[in-house]
């Protein structure tokens, strides 16, 4: 809100500065204007400054505060607009008056201070025009080459934006296939878990069933864990016994 009212109170300041030097311009000798007309454009520039502060403010005050001075800075823009077309139109009628008191100065004598015929001015006004006609042109060159910079600057900076445009579209394709691959090393990590845990579970099994028949081969009467039949090591002495007998049989029936 201060900064808002520290904005309208310089820049009405500003204004009424620089009405004041524009009413006093048409009255003021003609070797001051240049001096008044110098003043009124440095003013010009100071409330064009304020001004654009004062928007700024604006659109960063709430929208309460901001609605008590818009108004305010409407009527301002007005009277800059104002004062901005009749500062142009003093230093247009400067530049004028000035361009013809040098012609009248120099038509009033020729060499020998003797006055200048129609010829010798009209001479004199071709020669202005074909200098004004050179600047033309002149100027006319610096507008096609500053067209032509240009139209070059533009293409560099279509070509610059497709190439960012490229770029971003490769970084996202980049960053999805990272994600991607994020996503099955996970998986794959989750697996790779389940099956340890799977193997380690195997493991304890076949550890505790090779540990129950190693007891129940050294230890055959005990009773304490039931092996079958199938799994359980034949005892050594029978096994012998079967392997004598079934030899005997054969030597026999042979």
């Amino acid at each position: 809100m201060a900064e808002i009212s520290y904005y309208d109170a310089d820049l009405t300041d500003a204004l009424d500065k620089l009405n004041d030097i524009m009413s006093k311009l048409p009255k003021a000798p003609p070797g001051v204007r240049p001096e008044m007309l110098n003043n009124a454009e440095k003013k010009l520039k100071e409330i064009i400054e304020l001004r654009k502060g004062y928007q700024l403010a604006l659109r960063q005050a709430p929208r309460e505060q901001a609605k008590q001075f818009r108004e305010k800075f409407e009527d301002h823009c007005a009277r800059v607009e104002e004062l901005t077309g009749e500062v142009k139109w003093a230093k247009s009628e400067q530049e004028r008056s000035g361009l013809f008191g040098e012609r009248t100065a120099s038509g009033k004598t020729a060499k020998g201070g003797a006055p200048m015929g129609n010829k010798e001015m009209l001479d004199k006004a071709l020669d202005v025009q074909k200098k004004t006609e050179q600047s033309l042109m002149s100027t006319q060159k610096m507008v096609e080459q500053s067209k032509e910079v240009a139209i070059a600057t533009g293409e560099q900076l279509r070509d610059q934006r497709n190439q960012i445009v490229t770029i971003t579209d490769e970084v996202m394709r980049m960053e999805d296939n990272l994600q991607r691959a994020d996503r099955l090393i996970r998986t794959f990590a989750r697996r790779m878990a389940t099956d340890r845990v799977i193997l380690f579970f195997t493991f304890l099994v076949f550890v505790g069933i090779a540990a129950i028949v190693v007891y129940k081969s050294v230890n055959p009467n005990d009773k304490t864990f039931y092996v079958p039949d199938e799994v359980t090591p034949p005892n050594p002495v029978t096994l012998y016994n079967k392997t004598v007998t079934a030899i005997n049989n054969t030597i026999n029936g042979s």
